[in-house]
């Protein structure tokens, strides 16, 4: 669960990418089918997937994020367009 005041901001963003792809909220069947993508990488010809070991705790975690900054940083500097993705955590 999220905090009260986070959960009004992940809502407010739902609801904007959901207007913005003309999905209207009852219509469920297009709401799960753009879950759905996320699953699929949205259609992209590499996925790539950093772990850090959970007997690390945070250090590793901070880790795994600065190192995955820094490659989508120097794969967008070879041309190349990049999406993180927390959908499968």
């Amino acid at each position: 669960s999220y905090p009260p005041d986070l959960q009004r901001r992940r809502q407010a963003t739902g609801y904007g990418l959901y207007e913005t792809l003309g999905i209207a909220r009852q219509d469920h069947a297009a709401r799960h089918a753009q879950m759905r993508r996320n699953f699929t990488f949205f259609d992209a010809p590499v996925a790539l997937f950093v772990f850090a070991h959970e007997a690390l705790g945070q250090y590793a975690a901070l880790d795994a994020g600065v190192f995955l900054q820094s490659l989508m940083l120097a794969a967008v500097d070879e041309g190349l367009g990049t999406c993180a993705e927390g959908a499968l955590a």
